[in-house]
């Protein structure tokens, strides 16, 4: 069966698929050198080798196979993925610009603020930097009890 995708579509589907094959655990048994061993008869020095299990590495460079269970039931979850990954992109993308909305409305707001801050200190008659004159001199005040 033929299926049209973009680019975008079958990278998509690669990386998915590499993420399935990871997650199943595959792996392959490969011998690996340990180190050296001298063989007193013969005086010949040999390597040694030992076996161990590495993750068998599957659709690398987007070529190869991959096993599974019931082949259907994976079309289908990749389809629902392609699916919704067309959703949450463009969701993510009408996010960021309603962030971006928000935020140049923020931006307007502060700067409008702070406009009618320095309109009305320029408007004021008492100074921004002194306490208006019945604060300082009141009983309470330490001048007062010092007098």
């Amino acid at each position: 069966m033929d299926v049209e995708m973009t680019p975008a579509d079958a990278l998509f589907v690669g990386r998915t698929l590499r993420r399935l094959s990871r997650a199943q655990g595959v792996t392959r048994q490969v011998r690996v050198p340990r180190g050296l061993s001298l063989d007193t008869q013969t005086g010949e020095i040999r390597q040694k080798y030992r076996t161990v299990r590495r993750p068998a590495v599957r659709l690398a460079s987007g070529a190869g196979f991959l096993c599974v269970n019931d082949g259907p039931a994976v079309a289908v979850q990749l389809a629902r993925a392609l699916k919704t990954r067309g959703f949450a992109v463009e969701w993510d993308r009408a996010q960021r610009a309603m962030g971006e909305r928000e935020a140049g409305w923020a931006k307007e707001e502060a700067r409008s603020l702070v406009r009618d801050a320095v309109a009305d200190a320029r408007l004021s008659t008492t100074p921004l930097t002194t306490p208006r004159p019945g604060l300082v001199d009141g009983p309470w005040s330490k001048a007062a009890r010092v007098a």
